[in-house]
């Protein structure tokens, strides 16, 4: 097919389409080979995409065990140091304990050999035993005060209470005589009304009885 056509062709369009061909070849070609190229550098950059996370990954590996280790020693020493300051904390509470022991048996040995001392404590005693008793009294003052107030309020609430109910009373006995005064209103309209028709009814039966004659 492609001789017929480069028969039927002048020699110098044969030539032109010779290297029409020629070049679409060579660009062919060279599409090939710059596909190839760039298969090649893809592939290295890839290896070395990977070589450089393997060493981010190592990298990361050992910051994360340095870490680890430094919190790990960190812990050491601050368990260390709470029970150094436990030590301490429980060596001055002691000391402390026999001091305040110490000093009670010493107030205690004043106290039962002091007699001035002995009169004190009876007198603060007494005085605590006064400031209690007129606490109570306060309290038992205090408390009825407050019952009789309750007491008040109470007799006030049944006072008004009792005056509401009154007025209701009041006010449904008013009504029922507005009523009743409205019945026996109507029943005397209504009486007066039969009367005014018998009267009606006799004078109409006294002319029929005139236009009869």
């Amino acid at each position: 097919m492609v001789s017929c056509n480069l028969i039927c062709l002048t020699h110098s369009e044969q030539r032109t389409k010779l290297n029409n061909w020629n070049d679409g070849e060579e660009l062919l070609r060279q599409q090939y080979n710059d596909r190839q190229e760039e298969a090649r550098v893809t592939g290295l950059e890839r290896v070395e995409a990977k070589r450089l996370l393997r060493v981010q990954q190592q990298m990361a590996s050992e910051a994360e065990m340095q870490e680890s280790l430094l919190r790990h020693e960190r812990d050491r020493l601050v368990k260390e140091q709470q029970a150094e300051q436990e030590e301490k904390l429980a060596k001055e509470l002691g000391r402390r304990q026999q001091e305040e022991k110490r000093d009670e048996k010493s107030r205690q040995y004043i106290r039962e050999n002091s007699h001035e001392i002995r009169e004190l404590e009876s007198k603060l005693r007494e005085a605590y035993t006064c400031k209690e008793r007129a606490a109570q009294i306060a309290r038992k003052k205090r408390q009825l005060e407050e019952e009789r107030a309750a007491e008040r309020s109470a007799q006030e609430e049944r006072e008004c209470e009792e005056r509401r109910f009154q007025e209701r009373l009041r006010n449904q006995k008013e009504l029922e005589r507005q009523l009743e005064e409205q019945e026996v209103k109507r029943q005397q309209e209504y009486q007066q009304h039969l009367n005014d028709r018998l009267m009606v009814d006799e004078i109409v039966r006294k002319v029929f009885e005139e236009d009869q004659k």
